[in-house]
């Protein structure tokens, strides 16, 4: 029905009651349904705590695990990795790789003629 007749549907007193309730609701963030979804979720996969997996910090500095300095002042959205610009010669090739890509290449020329 409300499909094919939206606006009239719309204009129903008990449904914009009902559609303002919910837009509360979900704008508090309490129920909202990437929280339900998630919930179900773990409870189909059998999630736990990261402790359970991990341990507790105390239990990973008792085993050499700790956590490192190094990792502890990245700010988000900063990658970990080594990040290379473009054209940086860091990933260049010896003059050994390099000719044999060449003669691979020509080789793979000369069968595709």
């Amino acid at each position: 029905v409300a499909s094919a007749f939206p606006i009239a549907f719309l204009s129903n007193p008990i449904v914009f009651v009902f559609l303002r309730l919910c837009l509360w609701l979900e704008a508090t963030g309490i129920c909202s349904g990437a929280w339900v979804v998630a919930w179900i979720h773990a409870k189909i996969a059998g999630f736990q705590r990261d402790e359970v997996y991990i341990g507790t910090p105390e239990e990973r500095a008792a085993k050499n695990h700790a956590d490192k300095k190094e990792n502890q002042d990245i700010e988000p959205g900063h990658p970990r990795i080594p990040a290379y610009p473009a054209g940086d010669d860091h990933f260049s090739m010896s003059d050994d790789e390099e000719e044999d890509t060449e003669r691979d290449t020509e080789a793979q020329v000369e069968q595709e003629a």
